[in-house]
């Protein structure tokens, strides 16, 4: 178990990683392997305040397909800036259709830990991707 000396380095690093990609790229896309209780899952930070879209939010996959899921996501809200919640999206990416479905705000706290810190509250909308 980390002490919580190594848990304030690490938060520091990752908040450091987060404010250089917003700077960089418009988002952070935030990973979190899964535990073998909970799944693997990644979220995007930043593309609130950058662009006014909601955050992103996507479970089950390898780390590798959950960063291009949120990228395609991203790319895709550029062209549609307010996706339309009753479709799905034929051949997202390759051979995965996706929709997007709105995420409980009572349900942040359990994933967007890193998120609310970066916006300094749990005031910003966001989507799964399923």
């Amino acid at each position: 178990m980390a002490t919580p000396e190594e848990h304030a380095a690490h938060n520091a690093e990752a908040e450091q990683r987060i404010l250089s990609d917003v700077k960089e790229h418009g988002f952070h896309v935030a990973l979190f392997n899964g535990d073998g209780y909970s799944p693997s899952f990644a979220y995007t930070i930043g593309l609130y305040k950058t662009y006014g879209y909601p955050e992103l939010i996507c479970f089950g996959f390898g780390l590798d397909l959950l960063h291009s899921v949120l990228w395609e996501g991203k790319r895709l809200l550029d062209k549609q800036p307010k996706p339309d919640l009753g479709v799905g999206y034929p051949d997202f990416l390759q051979d995965f259709d996706m929709r997007f479905v709105i995420v409980d705000p009572t349900r942040y706290q359990d994933y967007f830990g890193y998120a609310a810190w970066f916006y300094d509250s749990w005031d910003f909308p966001a989507l799964q991707t399923v």
